[in-house]
C-alpha cells in the first residue's frame, strides 16, 4: 500500500484527481449520509467528518508545499 506521501505526489502530478478528491471530500461533508451518524453516536459521529476534513486540510497543505518547490526548481533552471 502506498504511503501518504506517495499518494500526495501522485495528486501533484495529475491535477484534475487533486480537484475529483477535493470534490469528493466537500460532497461528503455535506451529504448527511455518514459512515458514524451523530443521530446514533452523538458528538462521536463527528469524528468521521473531523478525519475527512484533517485529510483535506494535510493534502491541500502538502500539494501547496509541493507546487512551490516545482515553481523554485523552474525559476531555477
Amino acid at each position: 500500500m502506498p504511503s501518504y506521501s506517495e499518494f500526495v505526489r501522485f495528486l501533484h502530478k495529475h491535477p484534475k484527481l487533486q480537484w475529483l478528491l477535493l470534490l469528493v471530500i466537500i460532497a461528503y461533508l455535506l451529504i448527511p449520509v455518514d459512515f458514524w451518524p451523530e443521530a446514533l453516536f452523538g458528538p462521536l459521529g463527528l469524528a468521521d467528518d473531523g478525519v475527512v476534513l484533517s485529510l483535506l486540510v494535510s493534502t491541500w497543505l502538502h500539494l501547496k508545499k509541493l507546487n512551490k518547490q516545482s515553481k523554485l526548481k523552474q525559476t531555477d533552471s
